[in-house]
């Protein structure tokens, strides 16, 4: 679902994953740190609050 999100619209943070999911902040959280540490998504712009994730450069 987060992929999809992110073909079409670029890029994404955890209170859109969060909604999107019907998941808590948190659970957002954890669940862009896994796609991130498998290299799905990479982190675009941020490192703390804010943080933007998108797909990573092919």
């Amino acid at each position: 679902m987060v992929l999809q999100y992110l073909e079409r619209h670029g890029s994404t943070d955890r209170g859109e994953v969060a909604e999107l999911c019907k998941i808590g902040p948190m659970q957002a959280y954890r669940l862009l740190k896994r796609l991130e540490k498998t290299g799905k998504i990479r982190r675009v712009a941020g490192s703390t609050k804010g943080t933007r994730y998108g797909l990573p450069s092919k």
